[in-house]
């Protein structure tokens, strides 16, 4: 095993810093508060799951439009509701210009930061069983014309059990490989949801030695494991299609025997 400094290991396993923290919960309350009583906002994405690794600059937040949601017949419209987010958030002059609808999203992008605000309604049927949360809601997107089932609290509340499960070293080694992968040559593996259903697929036994450990273990493991044919489990407790447990396992594949 080479020889890594405790201070690196310590700087790659650790989460943002206060002063990161701190601009984007400026961010955060802003948009709260342009959004108004019609939606009921809160964040997801590795922030709100504190998988963030430090030098993050963006925040994942998820707007519920709860009242007056447009409809024609039983279909909604999924166009105005993106219209009406994006209206509301550059009513702030300070934003004017730095706004743009994008396939899942209103995207506002600051100098340096920025913020992913998700169109979303409540699903007809809530599966209140898991966990209590009134889960799934539904997200839009625009380029394949897909409602597309959420479970961002689900998702919160497994990857915290987890990580108390392990003293802290889930997360820790998440972090670890979503530095890795993006330091290894600017190399998009994968997106930052499946480095952490890769880590979450993994036995809780895994992470009871130190995270540095856990993580030379997986990454041993996909590169030379001649059972690497992980068949993912989603952190939100969801369903991960086939198609990409396939693409995921032959991207970190590669990735690993670079």
């Amino acid at each position: 095993m080479n020889y890594i400094s405790n201070r690196l290991i310590e700087k790659f396993s650790s989460g943002p810093s206060e002063y990161s923290e701190d601009g984007l919960r400026t961010t955060r309350d802003k948009i709260v508060e342009l959004l108004g009583s019609d939606y009921e906002v809160f964040l997801q994405g590795s922030y709100k799951n504190d998988t963030a690794i430090y030098d993050i600059n963006d925040i994942d937040i998820v707007a519920v439009r709860v009242k007056n949601i447009p409809k024609l017949w039983d279909a909604i419209l999924w166009e105005n509701i993106f219209d009406d987010i994006q209206k509301k958030i550059l009513s702030f002059s300070l934003y004017s210009g730095k706004v743009i609808k994008e396939n899942k999203c209103i995207k506002l992008q600051l100098q340096k930061k920025k913020a992913d605000i998700v169109p979303a309604v409540r699903h007809d049927v809530y599966e209140i069983s898991r966990n209590g949360f009134n889960e799934p809601i539904q997200v839009f997107d625009r380029l394949t014309q897909r409602v597309i089932n959420n479970y961002p609290k689900t998702h919160y509340d497994l990857g915290a059990k987890l990580n108390q499960l392990t003293n802290g070293n889930y997360k820790k080694c998440v972090r670890l490989m979503k530095n890795f992968v993006k330091n290894h040559d600017g190399t998009k593996v994968a997106p930052s949801f499946y480095i952490e259903c890769l880590i979450h697929s993994y036995n809780e036994q895994i992470f009871v030695q130190p995270s540095i450990e856990s993580f030379y273990y997986i990454c041993d493991h996909i590169a030379n494991g001649a059972d690497f044919n992980m068949q993912f489990k989603s952190v939100a407790g969801d369903a991960i299609g086939a198609q990409d447990n396939v693409e995921a396992d032959k991207h970190f594949k590669l990735f690993f025997n670079l």
